[in-house]
């Protein structure tokens, strides 16, 4: 049978890979994060081959830091604005 310090440092050598791991998940999140502050997005919702209904405003939404200048191009038509917080 294996001594009792054997289970502990099987335990804490778990423990450290496991630490390893979240902390890797972390930058990994916080990077991902990072980069949707920086660039403007587009909501999913909008995407090639969308129907859109003919002779109604059309709102379109997406994430960007704020006061970041937005230009929106639609058949030609063309409107700018400024993302708010």
């Amino acid at each position: 049978m294996p001594s009792p310090t054997f289970h502990s440092n099987h335990r804490l050598s778990l423990l450290l890979i496991l630490l390893f791991l979240c902390s890797a998940l972390h930058e990994i999140i916080a990077d991902t994060t990072n980069e949707a502050e920086t660039y403007p997005l587009l909501h999913p919702i909008f995407s090639e081959h969308m129907v859109l209904q003919r002779d109604h405003e059309i709102r379109i939404w997406g994430w960007a830091a704020p006061a970041t200048p937005v230009t929106v191009s639609l058949n030609g038509k063309t409107a700018r604005g400024q993302a708010q917080a």
